[in-house]
């Protein structure tokens, strides 16, 4: 089941296996959808309990042409700003708290910082202006999944199974590693 979205044919099934009164469950079996997949299409499309797939269809597109593109920094008066308090060495939050400030009632001239610092790190008209007059460079992001491999490999690694029968019979402190904990000032305590 890969990632894909209703197409028409897969509404027009839809409609047809629900109204022959099947499960969720039996229906997302038939069109290779998961269950809350199909559970949540008709949630969201059923008008009064009934789905309709021709007007699902219409609402879909409605939806879609409604979705509100991202800004960049091409609009003349963004632009304006943003490379003026740059000169200025202002943060790309402070720039974005101003135009915020600014233009309260206006949400076209309201841009994010994460917008501005995007722009400086992918439009080469911005790189050098942006980066240079900045204070403070850009928070790198740690890639997160790659961090098994780099793991540290403890040294002269004793198995459980290779310990001494004295630390199984548990006579003594400090043979599980359980036994002894460090605060944060690295004192051993128990």
């Amino acid at each position: 089941m890969s990632h894909h979205h209703f197409t028409r044919d897969d509404r027009i099934k839809l409609e047809t296996l629900k109204s022959q009164g099947l499960s969720n469950r039996k229906i997302a079996q038939i069109l290779e959808f998961h269950k809350s997949n199909i559970g949540r299409e008709l949630r969201r499309n059923s008008v009064r309990g009934r789905y309709c797939s021709t007007a699902v269809g219409w609402l879909a597109i409605n939806r879609r042409q409604e979705i509100e593109r991202k800004k960049k920094l091409d609009h003349p008066p963004h632009l304006s700003c943003v490379m003026g308090k740059s000169y200025e060495y202002w943060s790309p939050e402070q720039m974005s708290g101003r135009l915020r400030l600014e233009y309260a009632g206006d949400p076209s001239m309201q841009v994010s910082h994460e917008t501005i610092y995007l722009a400086a790190c992918n439009d080469k008209r911005f790189t050098n202006l942006f980066v240079t007059h900045w204070r403070l460079k850009r928070k790198k992001h740690k890639k997160r999944g790659l961090l098994k491999g780099k793991r540290e490999v403890i040294r002269d690694r004793v198995s459980i199974g290779e310990h001494p029968a004295i630390v199984a019979s548990r006579a003594r402190l400090g043979g599980l590693e359980g036994d002894t904990k460090d605060d944060a000032i690295f004192r051993n305590l128990l």
